[in-house]
C-alpha cells in the first residue's frame, strides 16, 4: 500500500463501521477524553475508509475519539483515508481495538471471529494459519495433530452472513 497523507474530515461525513463489535459507551472516560480533545487537541489521527457509495467515511479505528471530539463541540478531526476493502477493514478495525482495557469479552469474541471471517475470505485458511503458527515445532505429534486438523479443516465449510461485507444468503 503506498503511503497515506494526513487529512481532515468533518465530523459530519464519518460514519461508524458497519457491524462494529466494540460498542461505544459514553462513560465519565469519555468525557475525560472530551475535555483532553477541546484542551489540547486529537494527538492520533483516526482511520477511515471512503463508504461504497463514496458519500462520506467508515471509521476503522478512532471512533470513541470522534465522539469525544463532537461532544466537545468539533467539527473536523485528522484522519489517515485507506483506500482498503471490507475485509481488511474489519482485520485493521479489530488489531487496532482489542488491546484496549475495557472490552468485553463477549464484544473480543465477536471481534476474533469477524476478523477470522474476513481472513479465511482475503485468502487465508486454517490450514495455512496453524501452519505459520506452528512451522517451528518440526515432526513431533503436535506437528501431526495440526496436519490432520488442517485437512479437515479444509474439507468443511461453513457459509457465514454475519458480516458487513458479505450480503446474507436469502432463506
Amino acid at each position: 500500500m503506498k503511503k497515506q497523507e494526513l487529512t481532515v474530515l468533518k465530523i459530519e461525513d464519518l460514519r461508524p463501521f458497519p457491524g462494529n463489535p466494540f460498542h461505544l459507551v459514553e462513560d465519565e472516560q469519555l468525557m475525560e477524553l472530551s475535555e483532553s480533545i477541546k484542551e489540547f487537541g486529537m494527538a492520533a489521527p483516526i482511520l477511515a475508509r471512503p463508504t461504497d457509495d463514496k458519500s462520506g467515511y467508515e471509521v476503522i479505528s478512532g471512533q470513541r475519539r470522534v465522539r469525544a471530539a463532537e461532544l466537545a463541540g468539533i467539527e473536523s478531526v485528522p484522519a489517515f483515508v485507506l483506500p482498503i476493502d471490507c475485509d481488511r477493514a474489519i482485520i485493521t478495525l479489530v488489531d487496532s481495538n482489542i488491546q484496549r482495557e475495557n472490552i468485553l469479552p463477549s464484544e473480543r469474541a465477536f471481534a476474533y471471529k469477524m476478523k477470522l471471517d474476513a481472513m479465511k475470505r482475503q485468502g487465508y485458511c486454517s490450514a495455512a494459519l496453524a501452519q505459520r503458527r506452528f512451522a517451528g515445532l518440526g515432526a513431533g505429534p503436535c506437528s501431526q495433530y495440526w496436519r490432520d486438523s488442517a485437512e479437515i479443516s479444509t474439507s468443511r465449510r461453513i457459509p457465514f452472513s454475519g458480516s458487513p461485507c458479505v450480503p446474507a444468503a436469502p432463506t
